[in-house]
């Protein structure tokens, strides 16, 4: 497991990204081989919604799988419980959504789990002090505008209007 230290202190890992990762101060963070990554991927599961204009529109709903949440059992555990050896775990997307449905909002802000914020976008550098996580009021685009709690299925209100 790669554990890079950034120039202002922070240790960075990445959960299961092939990709590496640069950031402002020129660390690299390297990309997770094949074998970690498939072994610790999310469950999505795609749902066509939309079959206008001649294409399909589908909305995929990931879903934590057994290994990915063993993965966030040990990186909660280095960052919470063996003298903080960790500070950010650089997430996917879907895998910080799949959290959000998951474990309540607290759970995600006191947790090491980020994705990285671009301050270059054409070069892909992540900035050493910025990271971002997803709400547990996370609304879909399929929802309309409609609030949901943490589970995407379980509505807060049927109409806002």
């Amino acid at each position: 497991t790669d554990i890079v230290t950034l120039s202002n202190g922070l240790r960075v890992t990445n959960f299961n990204s092939p990709h590496e990762f640069k950031f402002e101060d020129g660390t690299i963070l390297p990309g997770r081989t094949p074998e970690e990554v498939e072994w610790s991927k999310v469950d999505m599961h795609p749902e066509v919604v939309s079959t206008d204009n001649g294409f399909s529109t589908v909305v995929m709903r990931p879903e934590m799988s057994d290994n990915a949440e063993w993965l966030i059992a040990y990186w909660s555990g280095r960052h919470l419980h063996f003298q903080r050896t960790i500070d950010i775990v650089i997430t996917p997307l879907p895998v910080l959504i799949a959290m959000a449905k998951t474990h309540n909002q607290g759970n995600l802000l006191d947790s090491p789990f980020r994705t990285g914020v671009l301050v270059d976008r054409v070069n892909k550098i992540l900035s050493i002090d910025k990271f971002c996580t997803v709400e547990s009021t996370y609304v879909p685009p399929e929802t309309n505008g409609k609030l949901y709690d943490g589970d995407l299925f379980t509505p807060l209100h049927e109409d806002r209007g």
